[in-house]
């Protein structure tokens, strides 16, 4: 479906989200062709979202790398490895939970907690992948 299909589907009133997951897994899979897809999983809905609708398009392809925190409800992150491991993605739990709570002990300003996580989120998954650098193309 072209972008002109898919904007006379949605001004005709015929628009359903079936529509709209199979325009993006087309979309995705023209975009990505053979090559591969790295993603750093947070567990939020922004990026499970993303790597469900990936692992739909291009399943062998993807390698989602869930960097678990261990500041997410009880059992969260068993729940997102449960989720996606399941998949026929290439799926790896990098546990960081003592680098991030040792990071935050003490430390009582929202922004400034909001911060150290972003960063060393960034950090994780930028150190995992190095390491998986010599197996992705």
């Amino acid at each position: 479906m072209t972008r002109k299909e898919f904007d006379t589907l949605i001004a005709s009133g015929k628009y359903t989200m079936k529509n709209y997951i199979e325009t993006q897994i087309k979309e995705i899979r023209e975009k990505v062709g053979s090559q591969k897809v790295l993603l750093a999983l947070s567990g939020g809905l922004d990026s499970s979202v993303c790597a469900a609708l990936l692992a739909k398009a291009i399943p062998e392809q993807l390698t989602c790398i869930f960097v678990d925190h261990g500041l997410m409800r009880l059992n969260e992150g068993n729940e997102i490895e449960n989720i996606f491991s399941k998949r026929n993605i290439n799926f790896i739990r990098v546990n960081a939970e003592e680098r991030f709570l040792g990071l935050l002990n003490g430390v009582v300003e929202p922004e400034k907690k909001r911060k150290i996580i972003g960063e060393q989120f960034i950090r994780v998954f930028r150190k995992k992948r190095k390491s998986l650098a010599k197996f992705l193309s």
